[in-house]
């Protein structure tokens, strides 16, 4: 998924407040073994820097673009949301296999980093505060797909949204960038 996450907390861009020694929550340690060997190599000493964070975006954007999805801008620092953006232009109209390596791209530089990030960050989300940003997300993300006249009900199931996908993706990505917003 392409979509920037919003950050929560204050200060200046940081690896957070937490000690490399703070073993990372329950939902962090399941991605552990999915993680590319550029991640792996970032997550070494247990936390990403500023600049480890800023090189898995430059990473995906390099890659996206050889990927066939020129860069339109990025990536660079949002202070507002703490995070990093980068717009590529997906043409699945014209290739439909660009979303497939593209998305490729995000899971091997980014993915997992993402959540570490946003997990380093002071006020970083509870387990219970995970479940309802993803209801949020849901209702947000299902609303939109509803609203465009795609048929979803209103509690999918994965196969659900995967047929919401087929339908229209450029929608189902407008939908999932707004929901996320």
């Amino acid at each position: 998924m392409t979509a920037p996450a919003t950050e929560s907390g204050s200060g200046t861009p940081s690896a957070g407040n937490i000690t490399r020694d703070v073993p990372p929550p329950e939902y962090l340690q399941v991605g552990l073994g999915r993680l590319s060997e550029f991640q792996a190599e970032i997550l070494a000493d247990n936390a990403i820097t500023h600049e480890e964070y800023e090189s898995a975006y430059l990473e995906y954007a390099e890659c996206a673009e050889a990927a066939g999805a020129p860069v339109q801008k990025g990536p660079w620092w949002d202070p507002e949301q703490r995070d990093f953006h980068v717009w590529v232009i997906i043409a699945a109209e014209e290739d439909p296999g660009i979303q497939g390596r593209v998305d490729s791209c995000w899971s091997h530089s980014i993915g997992p980093l993402q959540d570490w990030w946003i997990w380093q960050q002071e006020g970083r989300p509870t387990d219970a505060e995970l479940v309802e940003q993803d209801r949020i997300f849901m209702e947000r993300l299902v609303g939109c797909l509803q609203q465009r006249g795609i048929d979803i009900p209103d509690d999918p199931s994965p196969q659900d949204l995967e047929t919401a996908y087929g339908v229209s993706r450029s929608q189902y990505h407008e939908c999932l960038n707004d929901a996320g917003s």
